[in-house]
């Protein structure tokens, strides 16, 4: 007779714990766990490895107790808390439980001949739904022919797949970006330093602060100037070059260094997302190792209102704000620049029960504006042939709500 039998026939006559208390003690131990395993604290080798050994166990406890049918019960204080008991959530523990739910992942690394499904939307002014498929071995690229109409089968047209940036390396190669992701450490703290550091997995690109441009002459009305040679920054290669240019235009210079700049924290956990986005299908425990990095990274936070996605969810949501500093040729003194300041805020959303990845927003605020942008995944699945959804049935078009990316909560 194992100790769990032996322990329900002395408590028989135990009444079964409520959803609720059981959440209560569920989400402690994994708050605690998650503090401790913070703190880096071991006052003696031999109690840091008894401690270890509990932790796992803990968390091997909570993996069992919170994961029933393959779905994480929600956090307790979630829009999804089944127990009502209003308990403050934490970025750690939001993100421990979606690392747990991460390495519970169905999704099989494709064959050659399969297609991985994206349900995508992309919102910029406004939102379009972009469904693909990419076929495994990374050589063809399947979407609709023209904008799905609601309720229809749309008809597929199929393409080469692009090469024109590091993410389109990633994005349409599945075979071989799972088993690239499948190299990756699953130490967070290792992890997060190679993929802000390794250029293969580096999808977002820092701009530095723009020093302020000198003061150029301006010629006067009805002459046309003297020529100035100055050093500009070729959009499309991204060397400096030399050009020459007329007084009566005010040109900034060139920033420098040339090299590029080391990803800030909050650069970090928007390349994380973009990985995740980006990515077909990730290796589980890389993906659950990639949510645990980004606990690692200061300065997130946890949105009290539950956001809603492009698809209308209310989601869980995490927040990461950067600041930029830019130049502006200021119309009311010509010949000078004006700073410019611009946030970039980041949300990462959450499936509020599952935890699942499901997308996230950027805006972009300069202080005149703010510009929204979103990418936001409804599904994801590895099929055996294009225009079909998990499970073989055929792909049709639907309508979305409407979406307002701005305001959102600060």
């Amino acid at each position: 007779m194992d100790d769990l039998t032996a322990l329900r026939e002395l408590r028989s006559d135990a009444p079964t714990a409520e959803t609720g208390q059981l959440a209560r003690g569920r989400w402690k131990l994994m708050a605690a766990a998650v503090s401790e395993e913070e703190s880096g604290s071991a006052p003696a080798r031999q109690n840091r490895l008894l401690r270890g050994r509990l932790r796992s166990t803990a968390l091997a406890a909570v993996t069992a107790a919170a994961v029933t049918g393959g779905v994480l019960v929600a956090l307790p204080g979630s829009s999804g808390d089944p127990g009502g008991i209003g308990e403050p959530q934490t970025v750690a523990t939001v993100l421990a439980a979606a690392a747990i739910t991460a390495e519970e992942s169905p999704l099989p690394r494709p064959t050659a001949d399969q297609w991985v499904f994206h349900d995508v939307v992309a919102c910029d002014a406004g939102c379009g739904i972009n469904p693909q498929w990419v076929k495994g071995d990374g050589s063809l690229w399947v979407v609709p022919e023209k904008t799905p109409v609601p309720g229809k089968k749309p008809v597929l047209e199929q393409r080469p797949t692009p090469r024109h940036a590091t993410f389109d390396d990633i994005r349409f190669e599945p075979i071989k970006t799972y088993d690239a992701f499948a190299q990756l450490p699953t130490d967070p703290k290792a992890l997060l330093k190679k993929v802000s550091t390794d250029p293969r997995f580096v999808l977002v690109h820092p701009i530095p602060d723009q020093p302020r441009p000198p003061v150029l002459p301006i010629a006067p009305s009805g002459r046309p100037g003297k020529p100035v040679k100055i050093e500009v920054r070729d959009p499309r290669t991204g060397k400096l070059v030399t050009r020459t240019v007329w007084t009566s235009r005010s040109v900034p210079p060139a920033s420098r260094p040339v090299t590029p700049a080391p990803l800030t924290p909050e650069l970090q956990y928007q390349n994380i997302l973009a990985l995740m986005q980006q990515a077909p299908v990730i290796p589980p425990k890389v993906n659950a190792a990639l949510f645990k990095a980004l606990a690692l990274i200061p300065g997130t936070k946890l949105v009290k209102t539950p956001m809603k996605d492009a698809f209308g969810r209310p989601s869980t949501t995490i927040s990461a704000t950067r600041d930029s500093t830019g130049w502006l040729p200021d119309r009311n003194s010509p010949g000078k620049f004006k700073k410019v300041v611009t946030h970039f805020t980041t949300y990462l959303f959450l499936d509020p029960r599952t935890y699942v990845f499901r997308g996230y927003r950027t805006l972009i605020d300069d202080g005149r504006s703010i510009v929204p942008e979103e990418r936001t995944r409804k599904a994801t699945a590895v099929v055996d042939s294009p225009g079909t959804v998990e499970g073989g049935a055929d792909w049709v078009g639907y309508k979305l709500p409407k979406w307002d990316g701005i305001p959102a909560p600060r």
